[in-house]
């Protein structure tokens, strides 16, 4: 199976828009990446689902921990073009962490602000 596709329909900005393993994690907002985008970079196991990482405890503690209201940090859309989970960049992080840590390096190398930094393009 190749992970060489775009996941979804949303158009996302310049400055929020993340690829890994080449596939377009849409966003929703400035600042909130499809967690089930996410998931199927991974992989997509099973047993990984969104659902199953906003349970735990360690989810929970972030989701409290960051400064903002709930909605700013995660949003569920059900229904129409673009339903899912969506995640502020420290929840994805903390996500692809719990996926696996190889994830995790991945998740992290492709993101816009990690890239700029690279190139000595940071704001």
């Amino acid at each position: 199976m190749s992970n060489h596709h775009v996941m979804g329909t949303a158009t996302p900005k310049k400055d929020s828009y993340l690829v890994v393993d080449g596939c377009l994690i849409n966003s929703f907002e400035p600042n909130l990446y499809s967690l089930n985008d996410i998931h199927k970079a991974s992989g997509g196991s099973a047993s990984k689902k969104p659902a199953f990482y906003l349970r735990t405890l360690t989810a929970k503690r972030i989701l409290n921990a960051l400064p903002g209201e709930r909605w700013e940090k995660l949003h569920v859309i059900r229904g129409g073009v673009l339903q899912g989970t969506f995640a502020s960049q420290e929840l994805v992080f903390a996500y692809a962490l719990w996926l696996s840590p190889d994830f995790y390096v991945r998740v992290l190398s492709n993101l816009p602000f990690i890239s700029d930094l690279r190139n000595g393009e940071a704001k």
